[in-house]
């Protein structure tokens, strides 16, 4: 399918992580693409609440960077094709990890991120390499996601409120930080002449109270309890549209 023109790709990656302190201790699935074959939409299911932790976020930092080493097929696979990239969100935890990789293996990456949650310290280790930028904006607004996408060629959207707090306190900001915020960055992408791919992070917050743990991906039916998952569940939703 393409989205004006552009070819996107589909791989499902399952992830569970296990509680620190033991690294090693996690379970993937992967369901390996045919040659040739891009990462353009990228379910990253990964339950956050396994890595909580009683001291600080280091473990939790650890944690990721054990499993995100593992998954270097994401990033070699793409190697010949990803040369300017974006990751929106790329001050938040997954995002920074990230950003990190892609910055150290020589790609061109700008991070475009509104620091409501995500922190520029969490990208000390590249703010000042050459193939690195920074933009503070907001996806929300289709002038800064049109001005970051200027000669970008994937996009990995990771920009997200995760606050379940704001369930309860301010679903609107919710459904607005995710779902309106990834429809503003799909219909730049469509005008973009650059554009090529897409990845997108979804959660395990999709499935609701699942029955089964770890839950594959084939899981059904698809029954978010929390603003948060509804408005995940709809992202993809809305990707799948305009992948087709």
């Amino acid at each position: 399918s393409s989205v004006a023109g552009k070819n996107l790709s589909f791989w499902i990656d399952d992830l569970i992580v296990d509680t620190p302190p033991n690294l090693n201790a996690y379970i993937y699935k992967d369901r390996v693409p045919t040659s040739e074959m891009l990462i353009t939409y990228f379910y990253s299911r990964v339950n956050l609440n396994t890595l909580k932790t009683n001291k600080d976020n280091d473990s939790k930092r650890l944690v990721f960077k054990e499993i995100i080493q593992n998954k270097k097929d994401i990033i070699e696979h793409t190697e010949e094709k990803l040369s300017e990239n974006i990751v929106t969100g790329g001050a938040g935890f997954i995002g920074s990890h990230l950003t990190e990789i892609l910055v150290n293996k020589g790609y061109n990456v700008t991070v475009l991120d509104s620091l409501i949650s995500g922190h520029k310290q969490n990208l000390n280790t590249v703010q000042k390499k050459p193939n690195f930028n920074f933009i503070r904006g907001d996806c929300r607004n289709p002038q800064d996601v049109r001005h970051a996408l200027e000669d970008i060629e994937i996009v990995f959207h990771f920009a997200a409120s995760s606050d379940i707090c704001l369930d309860i306190a301010d679903p609107k900001k919710c459904y607005e930080q995710n779902l309106l915020s990834i429809y503003s960055l799909l219909e730049e992408v469509r005008k973009s002449k650059y554009v090529k791919d897409i990845v997108f992070a979804s959660t395990s917050a999709v499935y609701g109270d699942a029955k089964v743990v770890p839950t594959p991906e084939s899981y059904a039916p698809l029954k978010p309890i929390s603003v948060y998952g509804a408005t995940k569940l709809a992202c993809e939703a809305l990707v799948s549209s305009y992948c087709n």
